[in-house]
């Protein structure tokens, strides 16, 4: 057989999705084939290419590609990437990362194929090297092996690997590698981005079509036969929901009196020449001055902030950041400061120090009372489960609850600006 036949294989397997799975079969068409003998199996890029090894298709069969299919499709329609970077995943960190995406996926497909039938088993490893390692260290991954329940979220997967002493990704051969599409990081078998390179891909408007669509037939698939995953007619409905004005629109209009207050403020300054210089040979002229806004963000790093909080609290600095246009000071903050100030650019940037108690009043009086120049506003951002200072700061104070409880909620003092950020499985 030639790389050919793997492509024709692999187009069947594709048709095979539509007819056991059809509200996938948008997504499924949707992905650009790519051959590779660089990539280890199957992997999916940003850009939502289909990475395939032909010499690893050809050694499977339809059915089993089937599943494959629907294992890769799920990275980018539930946008693994995006959610990877949010939390900070790395190169030296994907490979766990990847074993927890893999978790959540394929915990739902052994399902299907054990209880519905209607789909392969996910094929087993062949390679006598892999064979050889523990079967918890060896793919295809599964809650079990890494001593979870089934039906969380793949960040918690991600978390509980990171704490663990021993994880499958310390083994000396590579582990799953799904691509960019799944983790986040570019990898040497992907082509660049698509006006770079002579491979298509399919533009984020398009895939939001795509995804949009895909959870209309979900949601009638469900009304009519009652068949589709709950983790899957949840993810529909969420993306159906009728729009709510997002939490980072309400911060950006919260902050923004403060931040055109300080750029309000002009003054004179020597340090440059003034544009009308010409005009006046003989008298130096003063330049008008805007100072920069400058931003506090006070992030809840105690031990009650998970890391899928601490993904959105790198959410909230990042769009502070980026939308605002404004210098972010962030402040590690427990029971204590820790770390100092941290000035950053990008969410990115942010190191999470502490994971003992809570008390956000320690921050906003090192804010207030440390930092220099003073901050035109200050954002905190926690589950809300602390004490909060007596009185009121000097200062603009905005609140990015976090998956907090009502019950938490209605302790935020009045004199601070509330902002509900909802999480992904609220």
């Amino acid at each position: 057989m030639t790389t050919t036949n793997a492509e024709q294989l692999l187009r069947a397997a594709r048709a095979r999705v539509s007819e056991v799975r059809p509200y996938f079969s948008d997504a499924a068409f949707a992905m650009i084939l790519v051959e590779s003998d660089g990539v280890p199996t199957m992997g999916v890029d940003k850009y939502k290419r289909l990475y395939f090894n032909p010499e690893w298709v050809l050694q499977h069969g339809v059915e089993e590609l089937t599943t494959v299919v629907l294992h890769e499709i799920e990275h980018p329609l539930r946008e693994h990437h995006l959610r990877a970077e949010a939390i900070g995943v790395t190169a030296a960190t994907m490979q766990d990362a990847n074993i927890a995406m893999d978790c959540s996926i394929n915990h739902g497909l052994r399902h299907d194929a054990v209880v519905r039938k209607d789909i392969a088993h996910l094929p087993e490893p062949k390679d006598p090297r892999i064979l050889a390692l523990p079967v918890e260290m060896r793919g295809p991954f599964f809650p079990w092996k890494i001593d979870c329940e089934d039906g969380l979220l793949w960040e918690q997967y991600y978390e509980h690997l990171r704490n663990r002493d021993r994880r499958p990704s310390d083994s000396p051969l590579e582990g799953p590698n799904c691509g960019s599409g799944a983790h986040g990081v570019s990898m040497p078998w992907e082509a660049d981005a698509p006006d770079k390179s002579d491979v298509e891909g399919v533009s984020s408007a398009d895939w939001r079509d795509i995804q949009e669509t895909t959870a209309q037939k979900i949601a009638k698939r469900q009304e009519s036969h009652g068949d589709v995953c709950g983790s899957w007619a949840e993810w529909a409905n969420e993306l159906l929901s009728p729009p709510r004005v997002p939490w980072d629109v309400l911060l950006a209009g919260q902050l923004q009196w403060a931040i055109n207050d300080a750029s309000g403020l002009v003054y004179h300054t020597y340090q440059r020449p003034s544009r009308r210089q010409s005009a006046f040979p003989d008298t130096v002229m003063p330049n008008m001055r805007r100072p920069i806004p400058f931003v506090c963000a006070i992030g809840d790093t105690s031990a009650s902030m998970d890391t899928t909080r601490l993904a959105y609290a790198r959410g909230v600095v990042r769009d502070i950041c980026q939308a605002l246009g404004a210098r972010v000071a962030f402040l590690a903050t427990d029971t204590k400061v820790h770390g100092g100030t941290q000035v950053v650019s990008d969410g990115r940037e942010v190191e999470f120090r502490g994971r003992g108690g809570t008390d956000m009043a320690a921050g906003i009086a090192y804010a207030v009372n440390e930092i220099h120049p003073k901050a035109d506003a200050l954002v905190v951002i926690s589950d809300c489960e602390t004490g909060w200072p007596a009185v009121a700061p000097p200062v603009k104070t905005v609140v990015c609850a976090i998956g907090a409880t009502d019950y938490w909620i209605g302790k935020v003092p009045s004199w601070a600006t509330l902002i509900k950020v909802e999480m992904e499985n609220e």
